[in-house]
């Protein structure tokens, strides 16, 4: 009974933020008609970003030791373009809405080689139990807004509190993230994101997934907000 009353605080929460904010993001209008049909669960991507030396393990042990990253935020807000960036470094140009996805890659951290599983999560409510499983499953979260859309911006807050419900703890591994910033077009200024990161006291990155801008570093940062909460760097042999 509890856990329901606070999804439905959570619902009225987000219809008084986003009744105070501009309508849908650009990339959002019109694409309600595409949502995708026939959940399944994650869907596991074959994308991949191995670092030149690296000795592959096994995917079992890898999964064990991977870092579970998820990313959140608002239809549009470009986190799938976000990911393609970081893995394959190109730019996603046609948007399409995403239910969950999940991803595989490397990256070195200051000197050491770290798996990492992403989940690209679906920014909307249409499938709210299946949000919070991925919530559960990860580690630290990306929560990810474009700069041309103040509703994404406020959503921020509301998809603060309801990570921070689900995995029942005050403080969680996170960065805040402004995407877009090569639009000429913004709505939301350097300064209101930092305040924004002050309040939840995380770190603050400003992405563009089409110029790659900022991808890495926000990934970097997010993994070393990790490692306090007593995770390992180390997960592949270095030849």
């Amino acid at each position: 009974m509890q856990r329901r009353g606070d999804e439905e605080e959570d619902k009225k929460k987000v219809a008084k933020n986003r009744a105070e904010a501009p309508g849908l993001c650009r990339e959002e209008q019109g694409s309600r008609s595409r949502q995708k049909q026939g959940l399944g669960g994650f869907h596991l991507q074959t994308s991949k970003r191995r670092p030149w030396g690296c000795r592959k393990v096994g995917s079992q042990r890898r999964a064990e030791m991977a870092y579970k990253l998820v990313v959140v935020g608002s239809p549009g807000a470009g986190k799938s373009a976000l990911i393609i960036r970081f893995l394959e470094n190109r730019f996603l140009e046609v948007y399409e809405p995403t239910v969950n996805h999940s991803y595989e890659g490397q990256l070195v951290v200051d000197g050491e080689t770290c798996e990492l599983r992403i989940m690209d999560t679906s920014g909307g409510d249409e499938y709210p139990e299946l949000w919070e499983d991925c919530v559960r499953w990860g580690q630290g979260f990306l929560f990810v807004y474009t700069v041309e859309c103040i509703r994404s911006f406020v959503d921020m807050t509301i998809f603060w509190h309801r990570v921070r419900r689900v995995k029942g703890a005050i403080r969680v591994p996170m960065v805040l993230v402004a995407n877009k910033v090569d639009e000429v077009h913004r709505m939301v200024d350097s300064d209101m994101g930092q305040e924004a990161a002050r309040s939840f006291g995380v770190p603050f990155v400003e992405t563009s997934a089409k110029t790659g801008q900022g991808v890495e570093q926000a990934i970097q940062k997010l993994v070393r907000q990790i490692v306090p909460q007593g995770y390992s760097y180390k997960s592949c042999t270095i030849q």
